[in-house]
């Protein structure tokens, strides 16, 4: 109940219809643990109480996705003198499609102060280093490519959000990443995919074992 919640209102703060590529897995989420291979996960943020209602209308929306995103169990994948990359664990989704896996993965980009800097360069003056924190979209992978499949949105260190902008339109973040291309050897993307493919196998791993155990 919880992990559709949070898709449904992930999915209003990036303005996709509902039940496409933010729903989440069915089952439950691998809950405090983390892959091998270097992979951490940020410190888990408190929990909106039980009985929170969701705010309704264009003013409450804000607090809404943010309420989303202290639930969300982010995963670190990379690091680098820019920032660090995470993706959520909860509002995953495995299909397949046209005879390929795919695998759209809630994607932050967590900006170091060099990181916000560039950031800041690349968008000729529509945000300031001094604001931006981060940015969050999704992200579709596939065995050979991925695409971003929302806009992407940057928000400020209080988790305000500062500017949305079509993928096509991003900063630096964005456009480094060759987001829409087929992945190079050792790239960045391919990279990631690896380890979001990953973590949806071990969470299906887990969620056939909970089935058998029932």
């Amino acid at each position: 109940m919880k992990k559709k919640w949070i898709s449904v209102i992930l999915a209003a703060s990036l303005a996709l219809p509902l039940g496409t590529e933010a729903e989440a897995f069915d089952g439950s989420a691998i809950l405090g643990r983390i892959l091998s291979g270097g992979i951490s996960r940020e410190k888990k943020a408190k929990t909106v109480p039980a009985g929170t209602k969701i705010s309704s209308g264009k003013k409450n929306r804000y607090k809404n996705a943010m309420g989303v995103l202290q639930n969300m169990q982010w995963v670190g994948v990379a690091r680098s003198s820019g920032g660090n990359i995470y993706f959520d664990q909860d509002t995953m989704k495995d299909t397949v499609r046209n005879g390929e896996r795919r695998v759209t993965a809630t994607i932050k980009n967590e900006f170091t102060k060099t990181g916000a800097k560039a950031v800041e360069k690349s968008s000729d003056g529509e945000v300031d280093r001094d604001d931006v924190s981060y940015s969050l979209f999704l992200v579709d992978f596939g065995e050979k490519d991925c695409f971003i499949a929302s806009p992407v949105i940057y928000y400020d260190k209080k988790g305000k959000e500062l500017i949305r902008k079509k993928p096509s339109e991003a900063y630096a973040d964005v456009t480094g990443m060759n987001y829409g291309k087929p992945y190079g050897p050792d790239s960045m993307g391919l990279k990631i995919k690896e380890k979001v493919f990953s973590y949806a196998d071990r969470v299906k791993e887990e969620e056939k074992a909970n089935r058998q155990n029932q």
